[in-house]
């Protein structure tokens, strides 16, 4: 893990749900990303393993994808612009973890985040759209708690503590934590646009990526 103890904030100034602007705005770049599990939370049968995919979308007026440097398996069907992928089965660190469509949407802003050199090509905020308020709110008002806390969740004396003590999806939240920390260190900051209805984030990212199938989504990339 590359979590470090005493940092930063790096959600200091970017704590702003946009709200009316425009997609890309001077050196602003917008992605938007979503995420789908396919019996998540095995509320539709038990037995049944879930299985989640990712994926993110980009204009393609502002990129030259001649060189992208993927760095994680994506579906080379996928429409110009889209970026699709099948939740990989074991996290950052190595463990398996179950799929959920929670732990889909958040990889899939790890994966955007990580999918160009944002700083080094001029980009001063990427600006990363979704529906889900457990992301954005979670990366610009959770997070620096949890950090705080050292991932240890509160209880009032007297009380017994929590039988799980860990927050869900630290993996993740660390990574994203780490991703948002290199951007913002080379000048680039990372803002999150909530959208609650979903009238932008239309893509259906478990269809697009397959849901998972396939060696491909064994290995965190």
């Amino acid at each position: 893990m590359r979590f470090k103890k005493k940092q930063r904030d790096p959600w200091h100034g970017s704590r702003t749900q946009f709200q009316g602007r425009q997609c890309r705005v001077g050196a602003e770049i917008l992605l938007v990303v979503d995420g789908s599990c396919i019996n998540n939370g095995r509320h539709a049968d038990k037995t049944r393993v879930p299985s989640a995919g990712c994926a993110f979308v980009f204009n393609t007026r502002d990129l030259d994808t001649g060189d992208t440097p993927h760095s994680f398996f994506f579906d080379d069907a996928a429409e110009p612009g889209v970026v699709a992928f099948p939740l990989e089965k074991r996290g950052p660190s190595g463990d398996l973890l179950e799929h959920t469509s929670n732990r889909a949407k958040l990889r899939a802003v790890i994966a955007a985040l990580q999918f160009r050199p944002w700083a080094g090509e001029g980009w001063k905020r990427v600006v990363i759209l979704t529906d889900l308020k457990y992301v954005v709110l979670g990366a610009t008002q959770w997070l620096p708690r949890w950090v705080k806390r050292r991932w240890r969740k509160p209880y009032r004396k007297g009380q017994r503590p929590p039988r799980d003590r860990c927050y869900v999806n630290r993996d993740l939240w660390e990574e994203l934590q780490y991703t948002i920390e290199q951007l913002r260190g080379q000048g680039c900051e990372v803002s999150f646009w909530l959208d609650p209805r979903g009238r932008a984030v239309e893509h259906d990212c478990t269809g697009e990526a397959g849901g998972g199938k396939g060696s491909e989504g064994n290995v965190w990339r």
